[in-house]
């Protein structure tokens, strides 16, 4: 989804996305078995999500070692969802939040080669490609959506209310 503006090749030499720490656990994907189509893999005893009646989440033990790895990332080869990895998965750095009555639309400065393009790129290919997706997306499954972090930079407002 994200191919017009970012190289998969930098993504995979990354995989930032894929790894997180104590303050970050927050963004560890949620499934949507309405949206996901990974969830038909998925059963509600499997040892790595977290089942929540209306989706997925993955399940974190433990921060022991400060970094947790998505139990879903294979570190040599990358996603083991391929291209069935949830929704939230596909468009990050991108996020769908809860801001305040609204849904938005906001970008992560933690990938670097999404955040340090223009704003006017960025709301553009938000506009342009991500808009109908999310917006699709948000009103089949709300309550998937997390809660704003004020680390994310708004690009766009979703133009209904919850």
């Amino acid at each position: 989804m994200l191919s017009k503006i970012l190289n998969k090749s930098t993504c995979a030499q990354c995989r930032l996305c894929c790894i997180f720490d104590r303050y970050d656990v927050w963004e560890t994907p949620r499934f949507s078995p309405v949206t996901d189509l990974c969830c038909r893999r998925f059963s509600p005893e499997m040892p790595e999500l977290n089942n929540h009646g209306t989706f997925y989440s993955v399940k974190i033990d433990s921060l022991e070692n400060e970094l947790f790895y998505c139990p879903f990332l294979d570190r040599e080869k990358g996603c083991k969802l391929g291209d069935e990895k949830p929704f939230e998965c596909g468009i990050w750095p991108f996020r769908v939040l809860k801001f305040r009555n609204a849904f938005v639309i906001a970008v992560s400065p933690l990938c670097k080669a999404v955040f340090d393009m223009p704003l006017s790129e960025l709301t553009e290919f938000v506009r342009n490609e991500l808009l109908k997706p999310i917006t699709e997306y948000v009103r089949l499954c709300p309550e998937i959506v997390k809660e704003y972090d004020m680390s994310y930079v708004i690009l766009s407002v979703i133009d209904f209310e919850y």
